[in-house]
């Protein structure tokens, strides 16, 4: 029944009436037609706005499914390559000795297997194949030939930094992994250190994962090392020829939805190619899992359509679910971000955001657990608590020169932990820009790099012996050929001043020439038995002595020559106050080369040289600068034979690198701020001598 309104008074009508109004029931439907019109449109918006929101949440939970898929492999692909460095470590070692002493016995190198697996506390076992022996930590990793020469081959079919093995069972173990390596490819020398495969995956074993939920470390051989799926861990799979294997090799460090290689459910993969070792870190998760809670969201969507009309109910119902569901969210994203502050720590790593208006810096939770600093925000002068001069000034350079250049740059400085200790630090940030093309903040990440330069050093070490090795006959030829000519020098000069000196009217003008000669010749003698010290392992020659000393002595031989104009050389006050350790003829020999190259740099004009000197932890860091041209080709400047001077031999540099890296420093050729050379080298400091009474 209708009910229409006539004059006021209301009447209940089943047929066509005419109103004195005029408002007819023709009237009526079409009011009746636009309010079904208008409602069919709403509903059409609803259902639409409704169906992308659906459409929507469900792509932002793929890729936030994905996300952390992501960040949870690159995560467990950092981990796996600090534990096959802390692995690589230990036979690096066994490596380093076995150079040294290429001829020990089976018992020797036995002994040293078990020193390096005391090393490490990852390692289950080493053994060690070179052509005159074979070691291992004890008899269960004596491995049997087949065995042996089927990790060689795979090694030798992949190279790389090594192979890693895939699950072996070897005497009371029962399940282990072998890392395989060459340390060079001239040799036929083979190490091998065996580990849980379990060691893989413990950055994540406090972790709970669901059952939908796995990481695995798959060889490029299709042969799974590892994999844990909720709580349970396996490994030996072979999925060579699998979706998942050629997914890796079509995009190494990709993501994708497909099928699980074992029981086919669909899942989101991410993998990320650890190159060197011939292995990828695979992260996966069920799809269903994340697309399964959008049933409620198509429930509610159904009800939003279905009763448009009460849309106020059904929007505080979807506002309750979307903020219960962004509050899951939320906690998803917190335990990604602490799984990823456990890696970053792992790593020895952090970052900082930078803000340029106000000059300010907020460092991350990792990064004040490394500096020992118990507060976030940080002013520009509060870096001088963990930087000293020297890192600061560098640090303060790189900011600048970011907000100039609007482009990331990469730094290395020396910072101060929370124990005390120094601590190298590989600084790479970044600039934001606001619309306007202005720096307005300045990202980082601060890493250590002490393992780096430690093995740096030992590689360093080992290539200074080598060259001392290969100059020891011609200095020792050197030694003996010249060392009789002197002596006779020596004989005639102590004759000479001898008769001077009878005579009455001797020139004491004469004497005074001869007796420097005669000294010059005392000291080139001592320069000579210094270099015979040098080829020798005789370490009794060290001694403690001023730095000024062989400056001195160096200067007193350059003031002798005719042919050079000391006048313009400044030696700065801090070569009195230092000491060092080391073999002072030799030492000498090293500013003599130096400072005379510096002089010849000049041309017709004296260059102006600066010698000094600055304290650096155990190390004295000596610089020797001048104004002159400066080097045309530095990195090749401390190579034998190679001179820009047409009358060089060029051996001063190479003997003075030679001489410098004997003693444990190290020498290279700073780029100088203008024009000139610099060039700065390390001694190993000491403490002056104290007479207590004693």
């Amino acid at each position: 029944m209708n009910f229409l309104k006539n004059d006021g008074v209301e009447a209940e009508v089943g047929l066509p009436l005419q109103f004195t109004h005029g408002y007819s029931m023709p009237g009526a439907r079409r009011v009746v037609f636009i309010a079904t019109i208008f409602l069919m449109i709403f509903c059409a918006l609803v259902t639409g706005m409704t169906l992308q929101w659906f459409s929507a949440q469900r792509d932002q939970m793929v890729n936030e499914a994905k996300l952390q898929n992501q960040m949870r492999a690159r995560t467990f692909e950092q981990f796996t390559l600090r534990m096959l460095a802390v692995a690589r470590q230990s036979l690096d070692y066994v490596g380093h000795e076995l150079d040294h002493s290429p001829e020990m016995t089976g018992e020797e190198l036995a002994d040293v297997l078990r020193e390096a697996l005391g090393r490490s506390v990852i390692l289950r076992g080493i053994y060690v194949r070179t052509p005159s022996a074979r070691a291992a930590t004890d008899r269960d990793f004596l491995l049997e030939p087949t065995l042996e020469n089927e990790l060689r081959e795979r090694l030798a079919k992949f190279g790389g930094e090594g192979w890693l093995s895939r699950p072996l069972a070897i005497g009371a173990e029962k399940e282990v992994l072998a890392l395989a390596i060459k340390p060079r490819a001239d040799s036929e020398r083979y190490l091998f250190a065996f580990f849980s495969p379990t060691v893989l995956t413990a950055f994540s074993e406090h972790d709970v994962y669901e059952e939908s939920e796995l990481i695995s470390l798959i060889g490029l051989d299709g042969v799974t090392r590892i994999r844990r799926t909720g709580s349970n861990y396996t490994g030996g799979d072979n999925l060579a020829g699998t979706l998942v294997m050629r997914r890796q090799y079509a995009n190494p460090n990709g993501t994708y939805i497909g099928p699980h290689s074992i029981t086919g459910e669909p899942y989101i993969f991410s993998h990320r190619r650890i190159e060197d070792y011939h292995v990828f870190a695979t992260s996966g998760m069920r799809r269903d899992r994340y697309l399964g809670a959008l049933v409620q969201d198509r429930l509610i969507a159904i009800a939003v359509i279905s009763i448009s009309v009460v849309g106020s109910v059904i929007a505080l119902a979807f506002l309750f679910v979307y903020l219960r569901r962004r509050a899951r969210q939320v906690a998803a994203a917190q335990a990604s971000i602490e799984r990823l502050n456990y890696a970053q720590a792992l790593g020895q790593l952090g970052d900082w955001e930078y803000n340029v208006s106000n000059a300010t810096f907020i460092f991350s939770d990792n990064l004040q657990h490394i500096y020992g600093i118990d507060r976030a925000e940080l002013g520009h002068l509060e870096l001088t608590d963990f930087l000293n001069l020297e890192s600061f000034s560098k640090f303060s350079e790189a900011l600048d020169q970011i907000k100039a250049n609007k482009t990331s740059k990469t730094f290395e400085l020396e910072g101060r932990t929370a124990d005390g200790s120094a601590s190298m630090r590989r600084i790479t940030a970044s600039p934001q820009l606001d619309d306007e093309g202005q720096v307005v903040k300045i990202y980082g990440v601060d890493q250590s790099i002490d393992d780096e330069r430690n093995l740096q050093f030992l590689r360093a070490r080992a290539a200074a012996q080598a060259r001392l090795q290969s100059m020891s006959a011609l200095t020792a030829t050197l030694a003996h050929e010249v060392n009789q000519p002197l002596t006779v020098i020596a004989n005639f000069l102590s004759v000479a001043i001898r008769r001077l000196q009878d005579g009455k009217d001797g020139d004491r003008q004469v004497v005074t020439y001869l007796r420097k000669a005669r000294k010059q010749v005392t000291l080139l003698g001592e320069m000579i038995g210094a270099a015979r010290e040098l080829v020798s392992p005789n370490d009794d020659a060290t001694e403690t002595f001023p730095l000024y000393d062989p400056v001195s002595d160096a200067l007193e031989l350059l003031e002798a020559d005719p042919n050079y104009d000391t006048s313009s050389i400044h030696v700065d006050d801090t070569t009195a106050a230092l000491h060092i350790s080391g073999r002072k003829a030799l030492v000498k020999q090293v500013f003599y080369n130096l400072i005379k190259n510096a002089l010849e740099a000049g041309g017709d004009e004296p260059p102006k040289v600066e010698v000094q000197a600055s304290a650096k932890g155990n190390w004295v860091e000596v610089s020797i600068r001048d104004d002159g041209p400066g080097f045309e080709m530095s990195n090749q400047a401390f190579d034998a034979f190679s001179s820009a001077k047409p009358e060089g031999l060029g051996l001063g540099l190479a003997l003075s690198r030679t001489i410098v890296e004997a003693q444990g420093g190290r020498i290279w050729v700073e780029e100088p701020s203008g024009k000139g050379a610099e060039i700065c080298f390390t001694l190993p400091r000491a403490e002056p001598f104290r007479n207590n009474g004693q």
